[in-house]
Order: structure tokens, then C-alpha cells, then sequence
């Protein structure tokens, strides 16, 4: 694991956390625009894109490695993520506000990351994954930290991940869930709904890309993601 890939982690768990229906009146960043400080208390006070409320935040911090096994090949490394939830309390729980509290809103960021899969890192939660954090007066926080490691699921379920296969006219991209949409990329970024949505399959592309696809459904948390390379 490298920087690239910690990279990789911060942006699929904030495209995650975008798309998660609890989650859609709050404000999402990611820790990399410099003064964080001033970009978190700039959201609280704007609305949020899809439902115009204010006073909840939930910022990204990058990942950080925080343990490895040096007896096996790799090595293997463990991988810890964070996400800081504030909430300014006269914004959030006025009439504007979310009425979200800070940790209702961590423990949906929670039940989101827990053993989600992206592009073979499986997120999971130790123990005391949710901690409350002292802020200044006014505010209320709450920090949710998930690894990466192993396999399972949580919370309110997710869609099945997305098969490929090839056919005639190109890479065919199927779920078994019913009633999904099928997100896919083709420059490393998140298959979030917002990127390409599949509806036909995908043109013969040059050996070597990497497609990222995920299927999304009402209701549900992100699917997994899958990735597969373009070969001869």
C-alpha cells in the first residue's frame, strides 16, 4: 500500500458516504483543500445539495497505515480511516436544520464503511469505532474510525456486485439485484452515481483499462465495487 492507494481509500469512502440515503442532508468532505477548519465551518452554514439543510458535517481525513505484519510477504498492512462528524447545535437543530444529530450521523457513516468492499480492501470497524470528540462550546462532534482488512455485512444491506462478461458488441455489466442502476469508470475513479451510468454494453476499450463498476439501489447502501482490466 502507498500513497496513491490511501488516495484511492479517501475518495471511494467520501463517494460512499455521498451516496448514502442517511447521510444525504449533510455536508461530505474530504480532508485536502488546506484550511480544513475553514471548510468545515463554511459547510456547516451552506445548505446541502440534495436537501437544502445545514449544521451537520462529516469530513474525510486521509488514511493513515498504523500497523503491518513483517513476516509476511507484502507486507500486509493495516489501514485506518477516520471521519470526523461535527454539528453546530443552533444551525442543526433549528428550523433549517437537519435535526441529525452528531452521533445519529456517525453511527449511519458507520453502518455505510462497515465491510464494504472497495475494489478488494474490505473496511471494517474494531472496537470503539465511534468516539465523542471535545470541541468548543456550540459544537458537538463524534470521530468514526474503520480499517481495512477481510469480508462481510452490515447495516441496511447493499446490492450484489456487478458481473462482467463478454459479448459482441462489447463488455456486458450485469446485477443480481432487481431494480439497480449500474455506475461504471474508466479512470479510477468511484463508480458514484454522477459517473457513467451503464445502459448498453460498454465499447471495446484499449488493453490495459481498468473499469471500476457498482450497482445502486433504493433504499440501500453503495454496492461493492468491482474492477477488471481490459486484456488481449
Amino acid at each position: 500500500m502507498n500513497g496513491d492507494l490511501l488516495e484511492i481509500l479517501q475518495a471511494d469512502i467520501t463517494a460512499i458516504l455521498r451516496a448514502t440515503p442517511a447521510l444525504a442532508d449533510a455536508n461530505i468532505l474530504a480532508d485536502n483543500q488546506g484550511n480544513l477548519e475553514a471548510a468545515v465551518l463554511e459547510a456547516l452554514k451552506t445548505a446541502s445539495a440534495e436537501n437544502f439543510k445545514m449544521g451537520l458535517a462529516l469530513t474525510v481525513m486521509l488514511p493513515e497505515l498504523t500497523k503491518a505484519e513483517k513476516n509476511l510477504p507484502g507486507p500486509i498492512v493495516q489501514v485506518t480511516c477516520e471521519v470526523q462528524v461535527i454539528e453546530q447545535v443552533v444551525l442543526n437543530r433549528g428550523t433549517n436544520g437537519t435535526h441529525k444529530r452528531s452521533s445519529q450521523a456517525a453511527l449511519a457513516a458507520l453502518k455505510a464503511l462497515h465491510l464494504q468492499s472497495v475494489g478488494g480492501h474490505l473496511l471494517y470497524a474494531e472496537n470503539d469505532p465511534v468516539k465523542p470528540v471535545p470541541v468548543k462550546l456550540g459544537f458537538v462532534s463524534h470521530v468514526v474510525t474503520v480499517c481495512a482488512y477481510g469480508v462481510g455485512n452490515f447495516g441496511p444491506g447493499k446490492p450484489a456486485g456487478v458481473q462482467p462478461s463478454m459479448t459482441g458488441d462489447g463488455m456486458q455489466l450485469t446485477c443480481d439485484t432487481p431494480a439497480t442502476q449500474i455506475f461504471y469508470t474508466t479512470d479510477g475513479r468511484y463508480p458514484a452515481p454522477g459517473t457513467m451510468l451503464y445502459s448498453a454494453p460498454v465499447p471495446y476499450l484499449p488493453v490495459g483499462t481498468v473499469i471500476r463498476a457498482a450497482a445502486y439501489a433504493e433504499h440501500m447502501n453503495p454496492g461493492d465495487v468491482t474492477e477488471f482490466k481490459i486484456s488481449a
